[in-house]
């Protein structure tokens, strides 16, 4: 189900219209902790995709937090000097309070089937789905977690840029 149309969108509207599911996927354990930056510009991207983006990183951070604490889904808009993307750029960071990854983990997260769940149960294919999607949009993922302290997924999406732009070899006067 990856062949939806990208538009001009808002982030900060897909979590609101995730926000009741993500309630109910988190259970009465989990405190869930919603902050969107008050300005944020367009991104381009296909709404059901960046749903299924915030959904997959709740559901992994539900699953990483056992007997519950706190998931928090924040949107923040950052200056191109402070976006992995070197441009402007949307970023939706996911974190929880769970027992937090060690570093091989943390670096093999973003692998297809890898899990460190056992199956059935997990078929490691949440964080992978969102790379792929994150990257369709010309964005990236970054993982930052360490055992005991609990993990925060950042996922960067670049400001929109017109859809000519991206074929032209000029794309670079668009994000200024």
């Amino acid at each position: 189900a990856l062949s939806r149309e990208p538009r001009l969108m808002d982030l900060n509207q897909s979590v609101r219209d995730v926000e009741k599911m993500l309630r109910r996927i988190v259970g009465e354990d989990v405190n869930l902790v919603v902050e969107l930056a008050p300005e944020i510009e367009p991104i381009f991207a296909d709404p059901a995709h960046v749903e299924q983006v915030i959904i997959n990183l709740a559901v992994n951070a539900r699953e990483a937090m056992g007997r519950g604490g706190t998931l928090t889904v924040r949107s923040e808009w950052l200056a191109a000097q402070a976006s992995p993307l070197d441009t402007k750029a949307a970023a939706l960071r996911v974190m929880d309070t769970g027992e937090g990854m060690d570093e091989e983990t943390r670096r093999r997260a973003q692998e297809p089937f890898f899990t460190t769940k056992a199956r059935p149960a997990g078929v490691g294919l949440g964080l992978p789905t969102v790379r792929d999607i994150v990257r369709r949009c010309r964005g990236t993922v970054a993982i930052d977690s360490a055992r005991g302290r609990g993990t925060c997924v950042s996922v960067y999406f670049p400001a929109a840029v017109p859809i000519s732009a991206w074929n032209s070899g000029r794309s670079s006067t668009w994000r200024k």
